[in-house]
């Protein structure tokens, strides 16, 4: 019977809340690699990263390393910032930018309910031709597959959608509406794979995006420590993927075995 009522609280708050990966993206907000998810930071908590990013251009090569931090204004929602600067500006790269989101449904993770969070993304390209971008989103994530009790085995793999409004101006003027796709793979032992889409932006025969398909194995160090090693096509039209590798500092209190929480991802 006591094993019972235990397993049955268990459930209860898993399915409350999902423990998720807070990782920033490229972007500063919290997700894969480029892409959101419907996860948010929690609140008062923050991530540090950065990432060491060969940039492949037919005008050079260079080296961007992408700063971010992504904080947990209140609870169920974020603010994201970047910093990514390169070597050599004739490249064309530099980025700067700030993004925010709220989670509108949390997700139950053995439930038919999936996260649902909305998002707003502004950056600009600092550099010659001088690109501005604003992109609102709306996102779900769900969880397709969960195995053990998330704390002392299982792991959950989760499928990520939506849909991206993008709005440039400056060298170009241009609106797209498009959808982004995404899975992770998340294990009690604390390593975790994404991958992620984002399609082709191309107007008047002027590439803004190249169609691009990143990828990641994260491993958690410590309990304040990440880090990440995978493959993206970094900031600009012009880019080749190349891989990458990175590390983040998360501040957040740490949850223990002993008090029965699901692990933090």
């Amino acid at each position: 019977m006591m094993n019972r009522m235990r397993l049955l609280v268990l459930l209860v708050m898993l399915a409350a809340t999902l423990p998720v990966l807070a990782y920033p993206t490229m972007f500063g907000d919290t997700g894969l690699v480029q892409i959101p998810t419907a996860d948010v930071q929690r609140e008062a908590t923050f991530a540090l990263g950065a990432d060491y990013l060969p940039v492949k251009t037919p005008a050079g090569n260079t080296l961007s390393i992408p700063i971010r931090l992504c904080y947990g204004l209140s609870e169920g929602s974020e603010f994201g910032a970047l910093i990514g600067n390169v070597r050599n500006n004739a490249i064309g790269v530099n980025v700067e930018g700030a993004s925010a989101k709220i989670l509108l449904i949390d997700e139950d993770i053995y439930g038919k309910l999936p996260g649902v969070a909305a998002g707003l993304r502004a950056f600009r390209q600092k550099t010659a031709a001088r690109l501005n971008a604003v992109e609102g989103y709306l996102v779900a994530s769900k969880v397709l597959l969960a195995r053990g009790d998330n704390i002392e085995s299982g792991f959950t793999v989760r499928v990520h959608g939506g849909l991206m409004y993008t709005s440039y101006s400056g060298a170009v003027d241009a609106d797209f509406t498009k959808p982004f796709i995404g899975l992770s793979y998340l294990n009690v032992n604390s390593n975790a794979l994404v991958l992620d889409y984002l399609p082709e932006q191309k107007v008047g025969g002027v590439i803004l995006r190249q169609a691009t398909v990143s990828a990641a194995l994260r491993r958690r160090l410590s309990d304040h420590f990440w880090m990440q090693v995978g493959t993206t096509r970094a900031f600009g039209p012009n880019t080749t993927d190349t891989p990458f590798a990175g590390i983040i500092y998360r501040y957040a209190e740490t949850n223990t075995r002993e008090e029965r929480r699901p692990i933090e991802y």
